[in-house]
């Protein structure tokens, strides 16, 4: 049902026949909510919101609508309110997916990482193939400086999401800046055996180099022209 209704929200050409002189005419739920993403496409978050919360009342199980009314409160920059409704719009299975996604991505927002990542794990653990999920994961381990986390994390998103262009981006970033798929981020953990053994191949070298500019040197005094008498 969630699926088949963010495919409509998409789908904003087909909003405009309910629209009439600028303004909306709404008489049922399904209309109400038509509305609201006729209006939120235009930037009229309060109407949108207005619209949604109407219909929510008409149908309070539906968890599309209250995570679109969290958006639109998210747009007006209304945090605290969005929180509260994207938390009443948590059910179990894969339609709280939804909601945990869109709490991530708000608490990313506000720079809450941990709380971010933990609802974002949520949402992949109910849709392993949630759209952005991983991007949104990788996105703040490369904020944080956890580029091998980062890449990860970019290709994950990958796997399930060919056609993301930031992602593909950001792991080309990563790549290019040799922060992610180098050899040289591999920590080395120094042993007493790879020490001495380091060591003893430098000596080695050391000693065959040395041998090599001797034998070099008596090969020139032999070929040198004796003085003349």
């Amino acid at each position: 049902m969630a699926k088949r209704r963010l495919i409509w929200a998409i789908v904003g050409s087909a909003l405009m026949a309910v629209c009439m002189d600028g303004r909306v005419s709404a008489s049922t739920s399904g209309d109400l909510e038509k509305g609201g993403e006729l209006h939120f496409r235009m930037q009229e978050y309060e109407e949108a919101l207005s619209l949604w919360r109407q219909a929510a009342r008409e149908d309070p199980g539906d968890v599309y609508l209250r995570v679109r009314m969290g958006t639109a409160l998210t747009r007006l920059e209304r945090y605290a309110e969005a929180e509260t409704v994207f938390r009443e719009a948590i059910v179990p299975g894969p339609d709280g997916a939804l909601a945990y996604y869109h709490l991530g991505a708000l608490f990313m927002h506000e720079h809450r990482y941990d709380a971010a990542r933990q609802n974002l794990r949520l949402a992949l653990a109910s849709v392993p193939w949630y759209p952005n999920a991983h991007y949104l994961l990788g996105y703040m381990a490369e904020k944080e400086g956890l580029y091998d986390t980062a890449g990860k994390e970019y290709i994950a998103e990958l796997n399930v999401n060919p056609g993301n262009a930031d992602d593909m981006y950001h792991l080309l970033k990563l790549q290019k800046e040799e922060k992610f798929g180098q050899n040289w981020e591999r920590r080395v953990h120094w042993t007493p055996r790879k020490i001495v053994g380091i060591s003893m191949a430098l000596a080695f070298g050391f000693t065959v180099f040395v041998w090599s500019q001797v034998r070099a040197a008596r090969q020139q005094d032999r070929q040198a022209p004796t003085p003349a008498d």
